[in-house]
């Protein structure tokens, strides 16, 4: 079995806006995976698996992913005002 790859797993990698914390295990049946605790930039805090991250699969937690999808269902551009919630303190020219 090849030596495992722990340069990927250091505190501080970053995996998009994702932060790695530690990493730990996840055992599921008889499998034991290589899982990592990150920080997205919203804050929240995630265990999740190395592979996922390594393949960009991961790279964003649940709430940066959802809002991301529903500021496309609107057609608004990531940067704009409306889409970061602060429509309503835009006034008329």
């Amino acid at each position: 079995m090849p030596a495992r790859n722990t340069d990927n797993e250091r505190p501080g990698t970053r995996y998009g806006s994702r932060v790695v914390l530690r990493s730990d295990f996840i055992i599921c049946g008889q499998t034991k995976y290589v899982a990592l605790w990150v920080q997205c930039e919203c804050g929240s805090v995630d265990l999740v698996r190395k592979s996922a991250l390594v393949n960009g699969k991961a790279d964003r937690c649940v709430e940066c992913q959802s809002d991301e999808r529903s500021r496309g269902m609107f057609g608004l551009p990531a940067n704009s005002a409306w889409s970061r919630g602060m429509g309503h303190q835009l006034t008329a020219p």
